[in-house]
């Protein structure tokens, strides 16, 4: 079996830059959509950001793998600060938390966006539905009104071919009486 590589310890401005990066693409990494698409999608997005990450030439190049756990730690890390923090306030009998004693983090400040443009695309989804269904339904009206008009017609054309016949054997009738009273 193979050795792993022991990378180097993070350093303030590669934690920084990984969290500058994660921002950058966080519609799609912090989304907690899991189907297939959306995860081959965030592994492309997590190849990108590794790219772009080792491009800025610091101490070590990192790979996908790394990357991924050190958000995964720096998530945890600031979940935990947060959850001592507001363990702490109730301790203390505090039953106010304000903002300025905690700080929120950034990667809730991430999920909160996801979570927002998730929220749009929902609302513009059902908008799309909504003005599909009203074109639909219009779209129905008027084919009803066509239908209602060539029935009309159809009935119409009946009578009229009804009364076409019928002039024949009126004449026959007059021609009939005509001869009778002569």
């Amino acid at each position: 079996m193979e050795e792993q590589k022991r990378f180097l310890n993070f350093n303030k401005d590669e934690i920084d830059l990984l969290v500058s990066l994660v921002e950058k693409y966080s519609s799609i990494l912090e989304c907690k959509k899991s189907d297939s698409v959306e995860w081959k999608r965030k592994n492309e997005v997590w190849e990108i950001l590794t790219r772009e990450f080792n491009n800025h030439n610091l101490k070590q190049n990192r790979n996908s793998k790394n990357l991924r756990e050190k958000w995964k730690n720096i998530k945890k890390d600031s979940k935990k600060k947060f959850s001592n923090e507001k363990l702490a306030t109730y301790k203390r009998g505090d039953s106010i938390i304000t903002t300025s004693k905690r700080k929120s983090s950034r990667s809730t400040q991430l999920t909160n966006d996801c979570r927002t443009k998730i929220n749009l695309v929902s609302q513009a989804k059902l908008e799309l539905i909504k003005l599909q269904t009203k074109c639909l339904q219009e779209e129905h009206q008027i084919k009803l009104k066509e239908y209602q008009i060539k029935a009309k017609n159809v009935e119409e054309l009946h009578k009229l071919e009804i009364e076409e016949k019928k002039i024949p054997i009126e004449i026959l009738k007059t021609k009939i009486r005509i001869n009778l009273n002569k």
